[in-house]
């Protein structure tokens, strides 16, 4: 990978805003393996996740994904416990571009847990 795209692949925002969510959902639900890079433990987490497709659209013609997952502990890890993510998309039902998306993910490293909250929005109008 060159340098460039390194710090692309590094940045959080960046993978989470650009996830996978443009695929097939085979009964509204697929099985992904994902990686985040985390700065504070300058480390890659690896989650094994589940993105479901909501049936129905939301009251204001959103359209849900809902991505969980649970983190995959090297062989030689210590930790017994496993950090979680839970994020939630909202894309607009006729552009399909993302709206909102909220959650968190954490990470247990060395038995310490990290907790990094995503709260990003599209914002209607400017000042």
């Amino acid at each position: 990978m060159s340098g460039s795209t390194e710090v692309l692949h590094q940045n959080l925002f960046y993978a989470i805003y650009f996830m996978p969510l443009y695929m097939l959902y085979p009964d509204y639900q697929k099985e992904e393996i994902l990686t985040f890079y985390f700065p504070s433990l300058d480390e890659i987490i690896t989650y094994t996740t589940i993105f479901s497709l909501q049936k129905t659209l939301t009251d204001h013609d959103k359209i849900l994904i809902h991505i969980k997952g649970e983190q995959i502990n090297t062989p030689i890890a210590t930790d017994l416990n496993k950090g979680t993510l839970d994020l939630l998309y909202q894309l607009d039902r006729e552009t399909k571009s993302i709206s909102s998306i909220v959650g968190k993910l954490s990470a247990f490293h060395q038995n310490k847990e990290i907790d990094i909250a995503i709260e990003i929005y599209e914002q209607k109008s400017y000042i």
